[in-house]
Order: C-alpha cells, then structure tokens, then sequence
C-alpha cells in the first residue's frame, strides 16, 4: 500500500475563486510547501502493549495501548494494523493461546 492523502479530491465550488497574478511591485510570492499532499496515509506509532482482543466477523481484533498515550487513547486494531509490532503480537498471543 503506498502512502496517499486520506482525504477525498472533493471539494466545494462555492469557495473557488479567480487567481489573479500579484502586481510586479510585490515581487515573486513565497510558495507554500505542498503540505496536503505530502501527508502520509497513516503514520507510524509505537505498541506500548496489547491489553485485550476480541472477535470481529472472521477475524480477531487487539486492544492496543500506544506508548506515550494514556488508556483514553487505546484503540481495537485487526491483525493486519499490526504488521510492524509483531514482536509484542506473537508474545501477546502466545500468552494467551491464540
């Protein structure tokens, strides 16, 4: 999966308006950094621990506490949001016989 915007390429019509270049005076205009679509899909956090599971259609989801965030933040996770914390995955299952 590549990184993209999240984003939808929707946007309303109502706020479009006629671009008209700035006056020679003014000099050449600062270009703003393309920060929407240089945004990653999804950024990286780190899995403090793996703190519950439960059963979703076929598969398990993970109740996922992450590191430097408070339990408001715990979050359920499949397996496949989990590709890069299988250290703590593979312990956390075989704790628990899954």
């Amino acid at each position: 999966m590549s990184d993209k915007y999240p984003g939808l390429p929707v946007f309303n019509i109502q706020h479009m308006k006629k671009y008209d270049d700035s006056p020679a005076e003014w000099g050449e205009r600062t270009i703003m950094p393309e920060s929407r679509w240089t945004q990653k899909e999804s950024e990286e956090y780190e899995v403090e621990e793996i703190i519950g599971h439960r059963r979703k259609g076929k598969g398990l989801q993970y109740l996922v506490r992450w590191s430097g965030y408070g339990p408001q933040f715990n979050t359920w996770e499949p397996h496949k949001g989990l590709q890069n914390a299988s250290i703590v995955l593979n312990e956390y299952r075989r704790h628990h016989n899954l």
